[in-house]
């Protein structure tokens, strides 16, 4: 059976639940689906997803800590203005 991802929020938590260990994919996903649902526009959200996707390949093991302030910081310091 394929793993699964259970995305969901507590307060301004992003719950990310996998079946194996998480991947870029997962990371992407996650980092997608919370930035939509938050109410960010369709371009931000994929800023968003990719910024989780870089910083997930930037530690080994994939499993960095991410959170808001990292994922803006990653986004400001690549996106062409």
């Amino acid at each position: 059976m394929a793993d699964v991802v259970v995305v969901g929020q507590i307060g301004r938590d992003l719950v990310l639940r996998v079946d194996a260990l998480p991947t870029v994919g997962h990371y992407y996903v996650a980092a997608l689906t919370a930035a939509l649902l938050g109410g960010a526009a369709p371009e931000d959200a994929a800023w968003a997803a990719s910024a989780a996707a870089a910083l997930c390949v930037t530690r080994a093991g994939g499993r960095p800590a991410l959170s808001p302030e990292a994922l803006r910081s990653a986004v400001h310091r690549f996106r062409l203005p």
